[in-house]
């Protein structure tokens, strides 16, 4: 124990590990780096991805009741259909985990290889842009991509209702 000094205050005294104050240095020095920024976005993307997954996961398993629960369910015209208010719920989440995904990766890319004056980086120009072509560019993608737009400044894009042919709100 510290013993009081002779003006009645006590002396403190501390210790540090040595090993603990190496690694909190090192860790410093990488959290300041680019590698580290780089993880950080990778780690966003990751978690877009997911929600992405998980929209269509929920999407997929709410369509597969409907045969348990769709004609089950008691129908009030002036609240609409359950099922189907569900299913538009979880068709726009999809639609704007879908432009998140697009936009993140974009995002990302563009941040790590960035655009040489007006030149595409390398990495772009390569098998990256091919392969984000045929992912992205192909017509289904672009058919999300636009029922996202139209449900982000218009509407969902619909809402089923018992028959057997649905119509765009315009």
């Amino acid at each position: 124990m510290d013993e009081p000094t002779d003006d009645g205050q006590e002396t403190i005294s501390s210790w540090t590990n040595p090993h603990t104050a190496e690694y909190k240095q090192r860790q410093a020095m990488l959290v300041n780096t680019r590698s580290f920024e780089v993880i950080a976005m990778l780690r966003d993307l990751n978690l877009t991805s997911s929600a992405f997954s998980k929209n269509a996961e929920e999407l997929q398993a709410h369509v597969a009741r409907f045969p348990q629960i769709g004609n089950s369910q008691p129908f009030n015209p002036d609240a609409g259909d359950p099922f189907a208010t569900e299913l538009a719920r979880l068709f726009a989440n999809l639609l704007c985990s879908v432009k998140s995904l697009i936009s993140g990766q974009r995002s990302i890319l563009r941040d790590i290889w960035p655009n040489v004056g007006k030149q595409l980086s390398e990495f772009e120009q390569g098998e990256h842009t091919a392969k984000r072509l045929e992912v992205f560019e192909a017509d289904e993608a672009k058919l999300l991509v636009e029922l996202r737009n139209y449900s982000q400044h218009k509407f969902l894009p619909f809402l089923p209702q018992g028959g057997t042919s649905h119509r765009l709100r315009r």
